[in-house]
């Protein structure tokens, strides 16, 4: 996906172009601006980084060509009229956009980890450290979304605003109400957002809250029941993939998660994600919680249970030592980095670098740190 930010900072646009779809984001009522419109050129300022190795690249005077929602063509060191012949000569009716001089065209965000219905929650519980503030405020805002209209208003808004702030990928944590995590799909495809969206699993009633919470064979189910809708109406290479989502090792029995496993296998390897390692008095409980299956690090939870793939996605890993470190890269899994939400919870600080330095895969969570990022660029 393409983004083109205004140089605004208290009042920015983007476009984000995707499967013919222009959508103007600060303005979500024309979402669909082009809908019809399968050619787009765009002239002006672009900035990208091929790697983390690679220094940013700024390309001035440059004519974008997007065709069928994929870049056709990248050329620089043009003038705007040679663009607009270019342009022109393309064919399909090619429509250009000349960015302005605070302007520039780059890609789209993607946000490893987000919690789509913790979005009315925003701010809230900050003095509480994890397993309270999930107790306290996570678990009761959450049962809310077995209403499927309130699911549609409050995942209305996260879709737009992710959008807003120049996130074209995300990757969902929704609830555990299958018809609720569907909608949150709707609006995905509605506005033309990319993603991987997870129906949460909590099938260990000493860890959930009250009546929050599955048996083990309805979690299963409907899972099943999830994935199989989400393929049946976005096939299974299309912009939204479902997400074999275990909330976290104590919400879930081994069951749960082997079934899931299972699941994600059965389905042609889907993607997987949860959380690990966040906070200290969460590993020490989840340590006690399967201390009868000789677990002595967080990861062998998962790594027992057949959740490690190439496809799995780790929230957070504050405090992975090396050996969690070292199982992540066996399997290949990846590390969801969260550090507004770390440093929110107090749950502490991860050592990015000496992953890296590991080779760890790793990319970043949250929105509010996405928005953060482009501020920060557009005062630039």
């Amino acid at each position: 996906m393409l983004y083109i930010v205004v140089g605004n900072v208290l009042n920015y646009k983007t476009w984000a172009i995707y499967h013919n779809k222009i959508t103007v984001s600060r303005n979500v009522e024309g979402i669909m601006l082009a809908a019809n419109r399968c050619s787009w050129a765009f002239f002006g300022t672009v900035v990208h980084s091929a790697s983390r190795d690679e220094p940013l690249v700024i390309l001035s005077n440059t004519l974008c060509l997007v065709k069928d929602g994929r870049i056709s063509q990248l050329k620089s060191g043009i003038t705007e009229s040679e663009a607009r012949q270019q342009a022109s000569a393309s064919g399909d009716n090619t429509e250009i956009l000349v960015l302005r001089r605070r302007q520039f065209l780059m890609p789209g965000f993607i946000d490893t980890h987000i919690h789509a219905a913790q979005y009315e929650n925003v701010g809230l519980g900050y003095h509480l450290q994890l397993l309270d503030w999930l107790k306290q405020y996570t678990y009761p805002a959450e049962k809310k979304f077995a209403d499927v209209g309130y699911a549609a208003k409050v995942y209305d808004k996260v879709v737009r605003k992710t959008l807003r702030n120049g996130t074209t990928t995300a990757c969902y944590f929704a609830t555990i109400h299958t018809d609720s995590t569907l909608v949150l799909a709707e609006k995905m495809d509605q506005y033309g957002q990319r993603g991987y969206i997870g129906k949460v699993n909590m099938d260990d009633p000493d860890y959930c809250f009250d009546d929050y919470c599955e048996d083990t064979q309805t979690s299963l189910s409907e899972t099943r029941r999830f994935v199989t809708e989400m393929i049946k109406r976005y096939g299974d290479q299309g912009l939204l993939t479902p997400c074999i989502t275990p909330r976290f090792a104590l919400s879930c029995t081994p069951e749960a998660m082997s079934g899931l496993a299972d699941i994600a296998k059965k389905f042609g390897n889907l993607p997987i994600q949860t959380h690990m390692s966040e906070n200290k008095n969460e590993i020490k409980t989840v340590l006690e919680k399967f201390e009868d299956e000789a677990v002595t690090e967080y990861i062998q939870v998962y790594e027992n249970a057949g959740l490690l793939t190439e496809k799995t996605i780790l929230a957070h890993c504050v405090h992975s030592n090396d050996v969690e470190l070292g199982i992540i890269n066996k399997h290949r899994c990846g590390i969801s980095h969260c550090p507004n939400s770390n440093t929110s919870l107090s749950s502490g600080d991860m050592n990015v670098k000496h992953a890296l330095d590991l080779k760890v895969k790793i990319g970043l969570g949250e929105l509010t740190f996405i928005r953060t990022i482009l501020r920060s660029l557009l005062k630039q």
